[in-house]
C-alpha cells in the first residue's frame, strides 16, 4: 500500500510528499529482506523524487546501489556518470564512463561525456582524442568543434583551429 501511495504521489509531481514516503520505505528495506526487483523499485522511486527536488549531491550512494541491483542498466550507469559530473565527481565520473566505453565504443553520449569529465580533470590532450572521435561519428557535433577550437588556440595550432572554425561555420 505504501509503495502504490508513494508512487502516486511521485507521479503526481509531489517530489516532497514522494520523497517523505519513498524515506521510511528505503529504511526498511535496507533493514529487512525484500526482493531485489522491490528494493529497485523504491530506490528508483527515492532517486526520481530526490532528483525532482533537485537534491543531486545525495544521488550518487542511491544510483550506485541501484546499479549494484541493476547490473546490466546501460542507461542507469550513463546517468550515474552524469550526475557525477554535474556535482564535481569527476574521477567517479571517468571510472563509469571508461566501463561503459569498453562494451559501446561508439556511443557518443559516453565519449561526450569521456571529453567532458577529462576537460574538467584538465586533460586536454585525451580530451581532445574523445571530441575528434565525436566527430568522426557525429559530423555535426558543434559542442566538439568548438572544444577542439579550444583545444588547438591553446596548443598554438592555428592551421586546425580554422579547420574547426570553418567546420563550424558550415553547421550554421
Amino acid at each position: 500500500y505504501q509503495m502504490a501511495r508513494a508512487e502516486i504521489v511521485l507521479g503526481s509531481g509531489d517530489f516532497r510528499q514522494a520523497v517523505t514516503l519513498y524515506a521510511p520505505l528505503y529504511q526498511q528495506q535496507c533493514a529487512g529482506t525484500v526482493s531485489a526487483e522491490d528494493k529497485a523499485r523504491t530506490l528508483s522511486g527515492y532517486i526520481a523524487a530526490l532528483e525532482g527536488l533537485g537534491r543531486t549531491s545525495s544521488l550518487i550512494p542511491l544510483l550506485e546501489q541501484l546499479v549494484r541491483l541493476r547490473p546490466e542498466d546501460y542507461a542507469l550507469k550513463k546517468k550515474t556518470a552524469d550526475i557525477a559530473l554535474r556535482i564535481g565527481q569527476s574521477r567517479r565520473a571517468l571510472a563509469i564512463l571508461r566501463s561503459l566505453e569498453q562494451g559501446n565504443p561508439e556511443d557518443v553520449e559516453v565519449l561526450r561525456g569521456l571529453a567532458r569529465v577529462l576537460t574538467a580533470l584538465d586533460n586536454s590532450r585525451e580530451a581532445a582524442a574523445y571530441w575528434q572521435q565525436i566527430i568522426g561519428l557525429d559530423g555535426e557535433s558543434g559542442e566538439a568543434h568548438e572544444q577542439l577550437i579550444k583545444y588547438y588556440r591553446e596548443a598554438g595550432n592555428q592551421a586546425m583551429e580554422l579547420k574547426h572554425v570553418a567546420a563550424l561555420l558550415s553547421l550554421v
